[in-house]
This record gives C-alpha cells, sequence and structure tokens, in this order.
C-alpha cells in the first residue's frame, strides 16, 4: 500500500487546522521611535494601545501606508484606532491628555484621519498642526500651516446650546478653542508658533509676538539617533513637579464636573469612533 498521498493529505490537514488556530498578528498603526526609556528601539502601537510619553517628549510615527509623525509633550497620552464610515476607513488619534504636534504628510489607505480631543474633532487631510486637550474637556488647536476641519464631537454636539459654533474650518496661522459648551466665537490669529515644550498654553504662546514659524523647538532637540539632547532633559526633569501637580487638579476638576455622555460618536448616521479618551 502506497502511504505517500495519505502522508500528504495528512500533513496538509494538521497545516491548515494550525493556520486556522493562529491568530492574525495585530495591526500596527505606528511606531514610537523616541519616548523615555527607549534607548533608540523602536515599538509598534496597535489598536487601543495607549501611547504614554512619560515626563519626556515622545515621537510616534505613522505607519501602514500613512506618511507622517507626532510629537508628543510630556505628560500626554494617546491613543489610536480605526473605524469605518461610508467614505471608507479612517484613523483616529485620541487624545487622553495633554498636547500632540502632528506633521502629516500622506493619508496612505486611510480616507481621513481624525483627531479627538475632549470635546473637539480634528478631521486632517495633510497639514501640520497642534491640539491640547485641558482640563474639563477643553481643547485647542493651533495650526501652523495647512488645513484642517475643526468640528465639535458628536456626542457633545447634542449638549451644546442651539446655534452655538460646531465646526470651522482653521487656515495657517489660526487657532481655536472648544469645549463642552461649544467653540469659541471667533477664531484666533496665531502671532506666535505654540511650541510642545513651553508650558504655557497654546493660546497664550499664539497671542505674543514672534514671527519664527520655522523654529520647532521640539523636533529640533532631538538628536542624530532620536534622542533627547542633555539640556532639553534637564528642562523636562525641572518641570516634573509642575505636571504632576496640573494632573492632580485636572483629576479633581474633572471628578466635581458632570461629565458628557461619550457612548457614542455616531449620532445622526456619523461614525462610530467608540469611546473617547479619558479625562486629563
Amino acid at each position: 500500500m502506497n502511504l505517500r498521498p495519505v502522508l500528504i493529505l495528512l500533513v496538509a490537514t494538521c497545516s491548515a487546522l494550525v493556520a486556522a488556530d493562529t491568530p492574525a498578528p495585530p495591526l500596527v498603526l505606528a511606531n514610537q521611535v523616541v519616548g523615555e526609556g527607549m534607548h533608540g528601539k523602536p515599538s509598534p502601537v496597535i489598536a487601543d494601545q495607549v501611547v504614554d510619553s512619560g515626563v519626556s517628549l515622545a515621537r510616534v510615527n505613522f505607519a501602514d501606508g500613512a506618511k507622517g509623525f507626532m510629537l508628543l509633550a510630556p505628560g500626554t497620552k494617546i491613543h489610536l484606532k480605526q473605524a469605518s464610515s461610508k467614505d471608507g476607513l479612517s484613523l483616529v488619534v485620541a487624545i487622553d491628555s495633554g498636547r500632540i504636534e502632528v506633521s502629516l504628510d500622506k493619508r496612505g489607505p486611510y480616507a481621513d484621519v481624525h483627531v479627538l480631543g475632549g470635546s473637539l474633532d480634528v478631521r486632517v487631510t495633510g497639514t501640520l498642526f497642534v491640539v491640547e486637550r485641558q482640563a474639563h474637556d477643553q481643547d485647542y488647536v493651533a495650526l501652523i500651516h495647512g488645513k484642517v476641519s475643526v468640528h465639535m464631537r458628536q456626542d457633545v454636539t447634542a449638549s451644546i446650546a442651539a446655534g452655538a459654533r460646531d465646526a470651522v474650518e482653521l487656515d495657517d496661522k489660526q487657532g481655536i478653542s472648544g469645549g463642552p459648551n461649544g467653540m469659541s466665537a471667533t477664531t484666533d490669529t496665531l502671532s506666535s508658533r505654540p511650541q510642545l515644550l513651553v508650558t504655557s498654553s497654546l493660546h497664550e504662546q499664539g497671542s505674543q509676538q514672534n514671527s519664527n514659524w520655522d523654529q520647532d523647538s521640539a523636533l529640533s532637540s532631538l538628536d542624530a539617533n532620536g534622542n533627547i539632547g542633555n539640556s532639553v532633559s534637564q528642562d523636562l526633569s525641572s518641570n516634573i513637579g509642575n505636571h504632576i501637580a496640573n494632573t492632580i487638579e485636572n483629576e479633581i476638576g474633572n471628578q466635581i464636573t458632570n461629565q458628557i455622555n461619550n457612548d457614542d460618536l455616531g449620532h445622526g448616521g456619523k461614525t462610530n469612533f467608540g469611546a473617547p479618551p479619558g479625562p486629563p
């Protein structure tokens, strides 16, 4: 009896069973290339994984065909996910706390890219901007160059007063603030480029007189190996106490503030991005 065909069938069957039982590897949405304790070793970022910059500056490069990067200021937490809509696949960056700078050159496979703060939804095509999530779900968006569309998150618009502004298009060197009660009535003209490593708020920085829009102190602080220079590390260490104090203050403020019902960002047939980031 020729056992060769039987053995081949058994091997093929076992291989198919093993393949069926082997889960697909998680999709890498980004790669963290700079951060506290990383020492030049990139770390993949998958869906819903929290990226925490700690007391350092962090850099996260987009992956999966998207071209660009994010810089995370000290004390910042974000997570990423994908969401489907009638327009296609979206990449969602949710800011749990802190501030980020986003530089996006190409969206790759994504129909759009969304950056979610506590109340604002920044819809990105290709641009450079900074978003800060503040206490009580207040956000501030500062556009360095390009164009972005800023909307109130769909779960927030149901709770704001009728007639409040809920969307705006930002052009170069403009900023806007927003919170649970809607967006500010006016769009700010920025006189200075907001920086991640300056402790004052983005709004305060933007009102100062400084025309050097090409200076990016956070990006230039990274050395050739992608690590943070010693002088910058010392400056960041001196701000640890302030960061801890601000975090405690924000936590207490959010505990005594009525939280918005963030169960669903998909009211009115809009894309459901799932649960929003937690309080700062």
